[in-house]
């Protein structure tokens, strides 16, 4: 008895296996003798190209608002700073450089962003 059991749960685990295989998408074809044959799509391990785009956006707004927060030559003396520490604080002032695009974002966020006059 405990060897059917045994059988059983392999052929279980084996089913709940492929069909989690195949809930990713699945492709379909036909042999020769007309039996269909579903194989389960390959799962890509990379990271998607929308991922990536989401993340430089997201970036590139965060430096903007930043700049337009301190002012362009506020943020200029802070890279120029980093420019001159260690060598990670050196790579961070290159990824950190005032570009076209921040710049440009920086315009528009500017206006939108509190004066911070509050008395200080």
């Amino acid at each position: 008895m405990t060897t059917g059991q045994t059988a059983f749960r392999k052929r279980l685990r084996r089913l709940v296996r492929r069909h989690e295989a195949l809930s990713y998408g699945y492709q379909t074809r036909i042999r020769r003798d007309g039996l269909l044959i579903v194989t389960p799509k390959r799962r890509s391990k990379g990271v998607s190209l929308t991922a990536i785009a989401t993340f430089l956006g997201l970036f590139l707004l965060m430096k903007a608002v930043l700049m337009a927060q301190i002012g362009v030559q506020g943020y200029e003396d802070r890279v120029l700073l980093l420019q001159s520490g260690t060598p990670v604080e050196r790579i961070g002032a290159m990824i950190m450089q005032v570009d076209p695009v921040t710049a440009y974002l920086a315009d528009i966020i500017g206006p939108l962003l509190p004066s911070g006059d509050s008395g200080r």
